[in-house]
């Protein structure tokens, strides 16, 4: 099987395989609206494009031993090069 295009929608098999994690997890991420779905009727797809993008949205880094959103370390980092 050949990986799907980014526009293409995955299935939450294709996704829990994309996350390292199980297809149940998968489902129930999209029942409590924690990761982004399109619903057809009793089924569930997923864009690969909106996966990477909630990825990133929630993705986090370790800052003298605080976890911030990547969006703060941003921030942080171009008040740090202002000052020098």
């Amino acid at each position: 099987m050949s990986p799907p295009e980014p526009a293409e929608l995955l299935n939450a098999s294709q996704v829990a395989d994309m996350l390292g994690m199980t297809k149940q997890w998968v489902y129930e991420q999209s029942r409590t609206g924690r990761i982004p779905t399109i619903t057809l009727g009793r089924y569930r797809r997923y864009r690969r494009a909106a996966i990477e993008r909630w990825l990133a949205s929630i993705e986090t880094t370790a800052v003298n031993g605080d976890h911030l959103r990547r969006d703060a370390v941003r921030a942080l980092r171009v008040d740090e090069t202002s000052r020098h």
